[in-house]
């Protein structure tokens, strides 16, 4: 019956900390192999336990009395050299933190400047540590004027106090237009040939709304464009709450050609209603 023997203190303290601690999971399972066969362990019994076939254990014994310890890890294995240096990925990503919307002038920068053709898989898996491929958001914060910008969170923020006081109510508008037009779908088409579907226009519809920091939402949809007086007309049709007091109403859109107006109240008098155009801020 084959078996290991003979093994001295040193060699099994070196079998049980690779048992126990080893980082791989393989050199763990040769490593209780062994120390199960020293035990006086049957064959069959070992493969039973280890979870490893009668064959597999013999080569891990066979290998265990040629090298001893040494057998317990892999051996390097061939395998294709690398495409890329540690000099050619660090250009790679150089490269990518100019140019991160362009996988392909990414490659041609690498041919021409490098001598390196590799595929896109490969660029990805050089770069996927650090980035991810995702889509770009959008952002006003390139076209803003900065000094407005602040100058606009002050004044926003003196207005706020005066609605935390009790004095004014504070609230912010903007619209927004949808459609119904269908996007063309993709199909699988023969070659050579289309499948053709008429246009159709849907009807637009716009969107006008007040919100406050309490999330109270006043919405408005309309069928025909946005002018001063639809504005204006939200405003005189919306809650008892929304025209109960002084009102400052904040916009990114240039829907009011007038900077004052106002409106009714239930008791008849009148209250002025002030509306800033704040352009590029609100979304930041």
């Amino acid at each position: 019956m084959k078996h290991v023997s003979g093994l001295d203190e040193p060699e099994l303290k070196t079998l049980e900390c690779a048992h126990r601690n080893h980082p791989v999971a393989r050199v763990r399972n040769r490593a209780h192999v062994i120390i199960l066969s020293s035990r006086g362990c049957q064959l069959g019994r070992i493969a039973d336990i280890c979870g490893m076939s009668r064959q597999a254990v013999s080569r891990v014994m066979e290998k265990w009395e040629k090298t001893g310890v040494r057998g317990l890890c892999d051996e390097p294995r061939p395998g294709r050299p690398r495409l890329l240096t540690p000099e050619d990925e660090d250009f790679v990503r150089e490269i990518v933190r100019e140019e991160p919307r362009s996988p392909a002038k990414v490659l041609a920068a690498l041919e021409d400047e490098r001598g390196r053709t590799v595929s896109k898989p490969t660029l990805r898996r050089v770069i996927r540590g650090e980035r991810t491929w995702k889509r770009i958001r959008t952002s006003l914060k390139p076209k803003r004027n900065e000094a407005e910008f602040r100058e606009k969170q002050e004044e926003i923020s003196h207005l706020e106090q005066r609605r935390e006081d009790g004095e004014i109510g504070v609230f912010y508008f903007d619209g927004a237009g949808f459609n119904e037009t269908p996007c063309i779908p993709y199909a699988w088409q023969p070659k050579g040939e289309y499948i053709e579907i008429a246009p159709s226009k849907g009807q637009r519809l716009n969107v006008l709304a007040f919100m406050d920091k309490a999330n109270n939402c006043t919405p408005f949809v309309f069928e025909c464009s946005i002018n001063t007086d639809v504005v204006i007309a939200c405003l005189t049709t919306s809650p008892r709450k929304l025209r109960r007091k002084p009102s400052s109403s904040w916009t990114t859109r240039r829907f009011t050609r007038a900077t004052t107006f106002w409106i009714p109240c239930p008791n008849g008098r009148r209250r002025d209603c002030m509306s800033c155009f704040c352009p590029h801020i609100l979304p930041s």
